[in-house]
This record gives C-alpha cells, sequence and structure tokens, in this order.
C-alpha cells in the first residue's frame, strides 16, 4: 500500500493535555508537545495515560508515541470520544467496601445510633466472630466462603436468650449445663457435657449424646433458656437461632436436627410447640452452620412465656455422639441478625442498636447518588433501608430507598424529594438477596435514575433539596452496601446508566474508537516508537492514549502526535533508500595507526525517496498544506507503507522534518496531469 504522512498534528495545538497517571517531577505532560523529543515526560510506574483535549471535535486516523523507552513487551492503546466514555468521573465521597482494605469512614457520626447493652458483631475476613465497637461500620464476610459482602447494616435487635456465651458450664457426667440452660434426653438417650471453647470467635458447649434406642426414635436436647425468662404473646414472630457443629461420632449418628420453640402459659404450662427441621450438623466450620427457625406463636390468649430448644434425634440402635452448640438467639422479628452478645461475665438479655450514620458534605444544586447494595434473602416486608444526601431529615433529600415489596421481593426507589413534596420518583421490584445498583441523577428540573444498567425514568420538573449530609438508615432488614458514591454534580444520563449498570461512570456510548490493548511491538530498533494507525479518521473531542510496559520502573516519552493522514493516492518511485545516517566517528593517528572511536549518541535513520505521481489535488491540497504547516521548523510522521504490521511500521515509520532551510519546498510538474516531489527526512532523536 503506499505511504502516509501525518503533518496535520493536532496535540501541538490542543487545548490541553493531562497526564492522567504521575509524571516525575520535572517532567510535565506539556513535555509531550515539545519539538525536541529527547525532553521527554517521564511517568511514574509501569503505565501511563494521557488526556488530550483538542477544544472541539477532531479527526484522528494516526496516533504516534515518538521517542520512548518502551520494550518489547509493551502495550498501548488509544481511544477517541466524549470526555464521559474516557475518564472516570472524580466523586466527592467514594466508598469501595468489596476493596481488600475497608475505605475510610473517619468523619462519620452515628453508626449504630441510640443505646445499646449487646456487643455487634461480624465475621471478619478469616471467617471468625469479631466484636465492633459501638463507633465501627462492620464490614462484613460470608463465614462459610470468606466471601466480602460489604458494609453490613441491621435494624435494632434484642437477644432474650441471656446466656449465649455458654458460661457456667462444668464438664462431667452428667456435668453442669451453662446458667439458664438445661440438657436431658429420651427413649434411651443421656445426655452431658463434654466441654467447651472458642471455635471460629464463636464461645461453644460440647453436649456428648449417648445410649441405646430400643425402637422408634431417641431423642436428645438442649434447652437455651428457662420457662419463665423470655416473653412472648400470641401472634408475636420470633427467630430462633444457634450454631451447631458434629464434633464426633463414636457409634450410631444423627437421623435429624429440629430447632423448637415452646409456647408457654404464665405458669410454665405448654401450649403449643413448633419447630423446624435444620440440617443435620457437620463437621466443617462452626461459624459456617447456624441453625434458624422462625416462628409465628399461635397458642392462643394465654400465651405469655417462650422457651427455646435444639433436638437432636437418633434411630433405633447404639449411640455416641458429641455436638457443639454456640450463640443461642431469640429475636423479636421474621429472620435472624448477626449474634447480639452481654459483656462476658453478666448474663443477660441484651440489645444491639440500630445501624446508621451521616458524613457532612459539601453539595449545592446538583448532585449523582450510586448505591450498590444486596438485601438479604429474608422474608420481610416494610422499611428495608436507605442512603441519602439530605438537609438533616427525609424533608429535604436526594435518596436510593428500599422497601419490601412483598415477602419475597424488595423496591428499589430512587427519589427526589423537596419539603416533604416527591419531585422525582423511579422504582423497581428485585427478589430478595439480588445485587442491585441504582443510580439517581438530580438537578434543577432535570432528573434521571438507572438502576442494574437500565434508565427507569426521568424527569424535567424537579425542584431540588438543600443538602449537607450523606445519610445511611437501617430498616427492617439486613442490607450488605457493597459501594456508596457521592458526585458534587449532575452526571449525565449515560453515566448515570453506567454506574448503574457497572459501577463506572464510563459510558461507553459516547466512545468514537477504541483500538483496544494491543501490543506495542517496540524497542530500541525503532526509537521506542509506536505508530498506531486506523483505516479512516474518526472524529471526537477528547483522545486518551495508554501504554503500559511492567518491565520498567517508569515510562519515558519523547511526543506523542495525533491527527488525520495525507495518505498518498500511488505509491513511492524506484530506487527508496532507507538506512541511517552514521554520526558515529572514527580518528585515526597516522603514525602510529591507533583509532580513536567516539560513538554518537544515536545514528538517526532517513529515509530518501520521490513522489512521482501526485495528483494535481494532492499537489495543490495536502502537499501544500503540509509544506505550509510544517515550514522547516516542525517536523512530521512518515509512514512508509500503512499495510505493514506494526512492528514494521514502528522500524520504518520516521518523525522529521520534511522540508529543510533553504530548500524550495516544491512539487514538480513531471508530466501533464501529475507531479512529483522529492524528499529526504532523518529522524529527530
Amino acid at each position: 500500500m503506499p505511504g502516509a504522512f501525518l503533518h496535520d498534528e493536532r496535540v501541538r495545538d490542543a487545548v490541553a493535555l493531562t497526564a492522567l497517571t504521575p509524571t516525575a517531577a520535572g517532567m510535565p505532560a506539556a513535555n509531550l508537545r515539545d519539538p525536541q523529543p529527547r525532553l521527554r515526560a517521564r511517568f511514574t510506574g509501569g503505565a501511563a495515560s494521557i488526556l488530550v483535549d483538542f477544544g472541539t471535535a477532531t479527526p484522528v486516523e494516526a496516533v504516534a508515541l515518538v521517542s520512548t523507552n518502551l520494550s518489547a513487551t509493551a502495550t498501548a492503546r488509544w481511544r477517541l470520544g466524549t470526555l464521559e466514555a474516557l475518564v472516570e468521573a472524580t466523586p466527592l465521597v467514594g466508598l469501595d467496601f468489596l476493596a481488600a482494605t475497608p475505605s475510610a469512614m473517619t468523619g462519620w457520626s452515628g453508626t449504630r445510633g441510640g443505646t445499646g447493652t449487646g456487643e455487634a458483631t461480624v465475621f471478619n475476613a478469616a471467617g471468625d466472630l469479631a466484636v465492633a465497637a459501638g463507633s465501627e461500620w462492620r464490614i462484613a464476610h460470608d463465614p462459610a466462603t470468606l466471601a466480602r459482602l460489604g458494609l453490613l447494616v441491621e435494624p435494632a435487635r434484642t437477644n432474650a436468650v441471656r446466656n449465649p456465651r455458654a458460661e457456667g458450664g462444668v464438664i462431667g457426667s452428667p456435668g453442669t449445663a451453662p446458667t439458664n440452660w438445661a440438657i436431658g434426653g429420651a427413649n434411651g438417650i443421656a445426655a452431658q457435657i463434654a466441654g467447651t471453647g472458642t471455635e471460629n470467635g464463636l464461645p461453644y458447649m460440647a453436649v456428648r449424646f449417648t445410649g441405646t434406642v430400643p425402637s422408634g426414635t431417641g431423642s436428645g436436647y438442649v434447652w437455651f433458656e428457662d420457662s419463665s425468662a423470655i416473653a412472648g404473646a400470641n401472634g408475636n414472630t420470633f427467630a430462633h437461632s444457634y450454631f451447631a457443629k458434629l464434633e464426633a461420632v463414636v457409634a450410631g449418628g444423627i437421623a435429624t436436627h429440629q430447632a423448637w420453640i415452646a409456647e408457654l402459659t404464665s405458669t410454665a404450662t405448654v401450649v403449643r410447640q413448633g419447630f423446624e427441621n435444620q440440617t443435620v450438623p457437620g463437621t466443617g466450620r462452626l461459624a459456617a452452620q447456624r441453625a434458624v427457625q422462625v416462628m409465628t406463636l399461635s397458642g392462643g390468649a394465654t400465651v405469655a412465656r417462650i422457651r427455646p430448644f435444639a433436638a437432636f434425634n437418633f434411630n433405633a440402635g447404639t449411640h455416641d455422639v458429641t455436638v457443639r452448640l454456640a450463640l443461642p438467639q431469640v429475636e423479636l422479628g421474621a429472620f435472624a441478625t448477626m449474634p447480639i452478645l452481654p459483656a462476658a461475665g453478666t448474663p443477660a438479655a441484651a440489645t444491639r442498636a440500630v445501624d446508621g450514620g451521616s458524613l457532612t458534605v459539601a453539595v449545592s444544586g446538583a448532585a449523582t447518588l450510586h448505591v450498590e447494595q444486596q438485601t438479604a434473602a429474608t422474608v420481610a416486608t416494610g422499611f428495608v433501608g436507605h442512603v441519602s444526601l439530605d438537609n438533616g431529615s427525609n424533608v429535604d433529600s436526594v435518596q436510593v430507598r428500599v422497601t419490601g415489596a412483598s415477602a419475597t421481593s424488595v423496591s428499589l426507589t430512587h427519589r427526589v424529594v423537596r419539603s416533604n413534596t416527591v419531585q422525582f420518583q423511579a422504582a423497581v421490584t428485585r427478589s430478595n438477596g439480588v445485587v442491585t445498583r441504582g443510580a439517581i441523577a438530580a438537578a434543577t428540573n432535570d432528573a434521571v435514575a438507572a438502576e442494574n444498567g437500565t434508565q427507569l425514568g426521568a424527569s424535567a420538573s424537579v425542584v431540588m433539596p438543600p443538602m449537607n449530609r450523606l445519610n445511611i438508615t437501617a430498616g427492617e432488614r439486613q442490607v450488605f452496601y457493597r459501594a456508596i458514591r457521592v458526585y458534587a454534580a449532575r452526571l449525565t444520563n449515560g453515566q448515570a446508566v453506567a454506574l448503574s449498570g457497572t459501577g463506572s461512570s464510563i459510558d461507553a456510548t459516547g466512545i468514537a474508537h477504541d483500538t483496544g490493548t494491543v501490543p506495542a511491538s517496540t524497542g530500541d530498533e525503532a526509537n521506542g516508537n509506536v505508530v498506531l494507525l486506523r483505516s479512516g479518521a474518526a472524529t471526537a473531542r477528547y483522545l486518551l492514549v495508554d501504554v503500559a510496559d511492567a518491565s520498567l520502573p517508569a515510562i519515558d516519552i519523547g511526543i506523542l502526535a495525533a491527527g488525520p493522514l495525507w495518505r498518498l493516492g500511488r505509491g513511492m518511485a524506484y530506487g527508496v533508500r532507507e538506512g541511517r545516517v552514521v554520526l558515529d566517528q572514527r580518528d585515526r593517528n597516522p603514525l602510529t595507526g591507533a583509532e580513536f572511536v567516539v560513538p554518537a549518541l544515536a545514528n538517526p535513520r532517513f529515509a530518501a525517496f520521490t513522489l512521482p505521481a501526485l495528483s494535481r489535488a494532492e499537489a495543490a491540497d495536502a502537499h501544500r498544506d503540509l509544506v505550509r504547516r510544517l515550514g522547516a521548523a516542525r517536523d512530521a510522521l512518515w509512514i512508509p507503507e500503512t499495510g505493514d504490521v506494526r512492528a514494521e511500521t514502528n522500524r520504518r515509520a520516521i518523525w522529521g522534518a520534511v522540508n529543510q532551510p533553504g530548500e524550495e519546498a516544491a512539487a514538480a510538474r513531471g508530466s501533464f496531469p501529475l507531479l512529483n516531489r522529492a524528499f529526504r527526512i532523518v529522524e529527530r532523536l
């Protein structure tokens, strides 16, 4: 294919040139427009990103990095598009709770508002139960998979079991059960206290069940409270939970496992008992094996108390099985929350205060709020929780709010409220336990909401509320917040949709061209040059160039050039010369014959050729423009063959002066329809 010139070079005249990765002191990004490539811009680290603002929509067909230290292992990429398509919007507050290190949340007030007597717990990165301070946000992990779940926010709850730590237990036959606990058996099964300890941060008691079941089913029981401690009334719904693990099996084995709640009168008479089948405990991690029973009391008007217990059932035969039990909990509600503990050594019902807190932020007139969250896969209706930008209350706020649409789903609502009047609202229903990403961007008379990559709605009639804080409020369900971001601007609709889809504000719909990450295919032989071509021009205002080379502690770039190409209509004539101008010196002593070698800093590449068949249009337009723009003071990029592979293009393409001082830089008419011009280009180092 014929060659091409990059002479209408647009970066030099760009409005702004910004390094998105740090440059070393004394080496600003402006060096990339310097006429002397050896005055390189240095980017610390093995990657560099450079943003060019042309100031207006600009055609770009080629991008060249000239005089770099990039090696054969380097990669490069260039993209052309809108600013929103190329650069991540900078949040005023950016909290990523799935990051390896928890986001700093200094300056927050509240955390667990109100007063509480119970310790708030959370499973840490090791899957062990840890106690959080009252002012500490809880970063939760799955105790089985150790997966990071995010920021845990829960409602206030009371654990009515007074001794969840199993304090007071004494090993023996049968031994002494922990304070307020009791153990027993039926139909041939006896129970004894076999041990105490801590596993995965959970204080446990080990109960050994032994005996021979003659026929039918034998059972072993562990009661976690006495018959007078926990108040209850007909219609109350309780969540009863505990952790259970199989410690040892000498003979036989557990057939079934059940969690029970007994409904009692004020005189401890059993009115009704209900159970829920549980997984038979295994030998895996104790923290990963939690039994949960949810039961609504229906024993009638005389019900005044409840008593929770665990039952382990055995088939006919001989059995010797030991089970570890830890952290029993009974709470008023339709699902179990994280374990709530009284202070060690002082058994008592304990209350964990509600999670929530606020941070003062400077937002005025316009804002964007992004919330990524996952509600617990639990059955519950009512208010779940919300994140808002507000003025001290929901009366004036921009919020992402979650409510229970039904027992098995939630409603994710984005809204703007001014003086307690809803200005704009868009909602969508999702199943429990599903990860949702919501975004709402709002300014006066201009709002949009999106969720999971889909725009939900927009409004051109919005009165913005005053806002001075970011607030997190818990509702009646567990929520894991994975990310929260606040932008002190109304992002575009495309950015809002992108945030809700990927968590990134990059709006890919604004991309005019993207090479993707490709091998730079360069090295010393090519002076580190990287030439990236497009088959035709793409037009946009912003250019983003990325390079990476893991072998380098810093990346040096002499020139960044970009713009349209003058692609020649015909090839070059025979007699093209390509090589190097050898500037090394080699002096010789005529008396002794000794040689004194002085190597040059570099021997620049050169190309000499003739364009013998320029059309009249090329001579009158492209060639004339080349001479006018460059003179002898400015350089251009000569690409001998646009069809070469990248490595060959890098080796042959030359950045240098096209016209020489004092030269008559003109196209001569060699025949009636055609003109010609001879060139000799020496590489600028």
